[in-house]
């Protein structure tokens, strides 16, 4: 066991998505201030199938760390915006991850972009 050096970061430990991945996220204040949601019971990323609105997906361009909160900035090319989300006001889901070693960074997001449409 390697307590010095740890095979994993704790971002990917908890699987927190960086900078280049393409995820979808649920804003927890809004699904929970829903009544419907609420009364459905669903689950976060469920809600699609009456609420398509509340799901967004992006590509993480930021990410930092401020007082044990993690913060990311998302570009969404739906809408064209840039959103802030964090791991205490966002459930996220990350569908593609950014390799570590790609020749072209956007080429590569556009080559996964594509893959989700």
């Amino acid at each position: 066991m390697e307590i010095d050096k740890p095979k994993q970061t704790l971002e990917e430990q908890l699987k927190f998505p960086k900078v280049g991945d393409l995820i979808e996220w649920v804003n927890l204040l809004e699904v929970w201030s829903n009544d419907r949601w609420v009364d459905s019971g669903g689950p976060y990323f469920g809600i699609e199938e009456w609420n398509a609105e509340m799901i967004k997906v992006g590509v993480v361009i930021e990410e930092s760390v401020v007082e044990d909160v993690f913060h990311w900035t998302v570009w969404s090319w739906r809408g064209l915006t840039c959103w802030h989300i964090s791991s205490t006001t966002d459930k996220i889901r990350v569908l593609s991850s950014a390799s570590d070693n790609s020749g072209s960074c956007v080429q590569d997001f556009f080559a996964r972009k594509n893959k989700i449409k």
